[in-house]
């Protein structure tokens, strides 16, 4: 009898600040520019958190899967910031039904 083995695509995304991890772990959304998005489907993203996170940064802490893809406006995803440069560009958001944390964090111990 024969294994199957079934590999989902994960995106590695960035918290660029504690507002951002904010959003994912509370509202449990995540946003990436249209302009820059992967060519390959995936089906989970993992959560870097850079160095400014300073103790919990330089390491991957959360990931989901996701439930939901929609395209919307920077501003109807963040309101607050209306005179952003990006505020009219096109955003994927991206929900979750739930955000896990690992274990043990993934650490980058090298530069990437």
């Amino acid at each position: 009898m024969k294994a199957t083995v079934n590999i989902k695509t994960v995106l590695v995304g960035v918290l660029k600040n504690k507002r951002d991890q904010r959003i994912l772990l509370k509202k449990h959304w995540y946003r990436i520019p249209v302009a820059h998005l992967p060519k390959r489907k995936f089906e989970y993203i993992a959560f870097y958190q850079p160095a400014g996170f300073r103790k919990t940064g330089k390491q991957i802490r959360y990931y989901a899967p996701i439930s939901k893809k929609t395209i919307s406006k920077r501003i109807n995803l963040l309101p607050y910031e209306p005179t952003h440069p990006r505020a009219n560009d096109d955003y994927l958001r991206v929900e979750f039904k739930k955000v896990i944390k690992l274990s043990q964090p993934i650490k980058n111990i090298i530069p990437r």
